[in-house]
Formats: C-alpha cells, structure tokens, sequence
C-alpha cells in the first residue's frame, strides 16, 4: 500500500516549508486513517513526534512500501481532527497538526543513525510498553508545567511555520498550530506571531533549526515572559512556580 493522495499532500507541503534542514532526509507523515499499528497510537492526542518515530513505524512503513531511510516521522490523528473541525476548516486543521510536530522535529532536532534489528526491536517495544501506560493514564508533563515541550522555542519555530505556509497559499493561523491555552498561556497564538513580524523575512532562506541562535525580537521576550510569570501568580504550587521561575531565567541567558 503505498501512500495516500492526502498523506502525499502534506508531506510535500511540510518539505517546502524547511527544505534546508529536512535536505536529503526522508520525511514521513503518518495519518491515523491510514490504520497504522494500534499500540503505536496515543488515543488522547490530535498528533505526535518523537526523534525515533520512524522506528517505531518502521515495520509498518516497510509493510506499505514507504520505507526510505531514516527521516522524521509526525503522526497526525486526522480521524478525531474532522470530528471535531467544522467541514470548512477540517483540512487546514489537520495540516496546521502537522506542521505542528515538524516544529517539534525541527525544535528538538530528528536522530539519522542507522540502528541493527535488534535496536530497532527494541525500541518498537519500549514505544509500545511507553504509548500503552500513557493510553492508561495521561500525565502532565515530567516537570509539572504544563508548556514544557512547548516553550518558547518551540512557538518561534511554529511561528515561522505558519508564516511560511502563508507565503504558499496556505491559510494557517499560529493557533491552529498550537493552542496555547491549553499550555497554560495566556497570550494567542496571533499575539506571538506579531511579536515575531520583524524577523520573519530575515529567516525564510535559513534553516529553522538554528533560529534558537539568535536573538528574537523584544516583543516575542517580553510576551514570554510575562506569560511566565501571569502563570507563576496563579499556581498554588510554591515548588512549581519556582520551577517556572527558573525556567524564565533559563530563557533570558538562551534567548
């Protein structure tokens, strides 16, 4: 089975929109309607990515004659995003989800080595023993703070995204790539994506992957930060606003 006409779509897509630093890497979008392997699926999320998603798919790649090599591997949950998109906006739903684990593949970066079957068994296991106890119980993330994963980093890359695909005719919002409600913030999407107006042309021909190298424009900190910080008076845990206040320290030497 080879891929979908839809699957085709937005893989091309998502490789025009970072050409750099996807190159000559394979990029694979799994769709949930494509019936990919059941215990290799998070019931509870609209999307996924993990460095080693594409060995955890491997099996089912080589099944369908898609396997071309290591490359990023998304998941999207297209199935429960038209179930809960209005017919109009179904479609850029599922792409906005799409772009939004690339950003987490291009935030966090994609792992190219070669593995034995042996390591890639292995890793099948560990994924499927991993996805089932999260199935079992979703949890907030390790940290406790509910936009960690999610950080300004990641916005900027998500932003950039969004940008891009509006220069191809390609109408998604920052927040249908990401809603940051859901994080824990308090601004939109809309507002970190006009805090980033004055540098998007001066990235559109450089690799995203690098853009934590470089100084983002004071509204896009500010907005950060203050974020932050709405979130550390209204949290009832001393030890995690603590935390959070850390991590702002953290963003101010980083950014």
């Amino acid at each position: 089975m080879k891929t979908s006409t839809i699957t085709d779509g937005i893989e091309t897509t998502l490789r025009s929109l970072a050409p750099i630093d996807l190159a000559d890497a394979p990029l694979y979008v799994v769709l949930q309607s494509e019936n990919p392997p059941a215990d290799r699926l998070l019931l509870d999320s609209w999307g996924n990515y993990h460095p080693k998603n594409d060995l955890v798919f491997r099996l089912w790649l080589e099944s369908c004659g898609r396997w071309r090599g290591r490359g990023p591997l998304v998941v999207v949950n297209d199935l429960d995003i038209r179930d809960a998109s209005p017919s109009d906006d179904a479609e850029s739903n599922v792409i906005a989800i799409a772009l939004h684990e690339l950003a987490h593949a291009l935030n966090t970066g994609f792992d190219l080595t070669e593995r034995t079957a042996a390591e890639v068994a292995l890793i099948e296991l560990r994924a499927s023993f991993a996805i089932s106890r999260l199935n079992a119980a979703p949890t907030l993330p390790q940290n406790g703070l509910p936009w960690a994963g999610h950080d300004a980093h990641f916005i900027r890359v998500a932003a950039h995204l969004s940008h891009r695909a509006k220069l191809a005719g390609i109408a998604i919002e920052l927040d249908q790539v990401i809603a940051l409600n859901h994080y824990g913030l308090r601004s939109s999407g809309d507002e970190y994506f006009c805090a980033l107006t004055g540098e998007f042309e001066r990235f559109d021909d450089a690799p995203l992957s690098t853009l934590r190298h470089h100084q983002p424009p004071a509204a896009f900190v500010w907005r950060w930060r203050n974020d932050l910080a709405d979130w550390c008076q209204q949290e009832p845990d001393d030890a995690k606003a603590m935390l959070a206040f850390h991590y702002m320290e953290l963003f101010k030497r980083s950014l």
